[in-house]
């Protein structure tokens, strides 16, 4: 896998030029985009570019800072290995993209991300959140999940043994309380999941891949931690 930035269709400077660190980790808030099952980080070009026209319409908006995993496009729905490997590198990325950016603030006055957006499509959001049960993942680094067209209930078509002893222990782990809210002791680690909140759009009855019913984050989540 690889951690690529996305330049975003559209911007009026250098196209046609590598861009420079400076550029690349600039001012703008993180967003990382996982594909999903066979998916390229291409996909995300439009959803940049898009993001970059509506900074410009909000005279002092958030701008986004895309960046996207390229997962050579593996067929991480058929197999839940591909997911954890993808959740574990996930983990990687983030990590790698805040240090960045508290490094290029060299000390200066500057509003210094704590965590990151994600943005993930299909099977790249159940990798994302199988990512917050890894050893290597930081609490606090996400802060937002968008994902589109997910199957968060179960797979659609099924999938083998393995994949799903993965949603039952991605989505168990989900439905705990102790994963969101402390319990009855105070002096307990920040609970993984504390300051996530987490978005789920479906794809619309002309899809017919992913039911509509299995984009629903019902039960997975606390109340007020989940829009779908």
């Amino acid at each position: 896998y690889r951690l690529m930035h996305v330049y975003p269709q559209g911007s009026p400077d250098g196209i046609g030029r590598p861009l420079t660190d400076k550029e690349i980790w600039n001012s703008d808030a993180p967003v990382l985009f996982v594909p999903g099952h066979g998916g390229s980080y291409n996909q995300t070009k439009a959803s940049a570019a898009q993001a970059l026209v509506e900074s410009r319409s909000l005279h002092g908006g958030v701008r986004l800072n895309f960046f996207a995993i390229d997962t050579l496009e593996v067929p991480s729905g058929l197999a839940a290995e591909l997911l954890w490997s993808q959740a574990n590198f996930i983990n990687i990325c983030i990590k790698i993209i805040l240090k960045e950016y508290e490094k290029r603030s060299d000390g200066k006055n500057v509003n210094i991300p704590s965590s990151v957006l994600i943005l993930a499509h299909s099977m790249g959001g159940m990798a994302v959140r199988a990512a917050p049960l890894l050893p290597n993942y930081q609490i606090g680094s996400i802060g937002a999940i968008v994902t589109l067209n997910t199957p968060h209930l179960a797979h659609p078509f099924g999938g083998d043994g393995n994949l799903e002893e993965f949603y039952e222990r991605v989505n168990a782990f989900w439905m705990l309380e102790s994963s969101w809210v402390r319990m009855n002791n105070d002096q307990l680690p920040q609970p993984t999941l504390s300051n996530i909140v987490i978005a789920s759009i479906a794809g619309g009855s002309r899809d017919h891949v992913v039911r509509g019913d299995l984009t629903s984050l019902y039960r997975l989540t606390p109340k007020g931690r989940s829009i779908h």
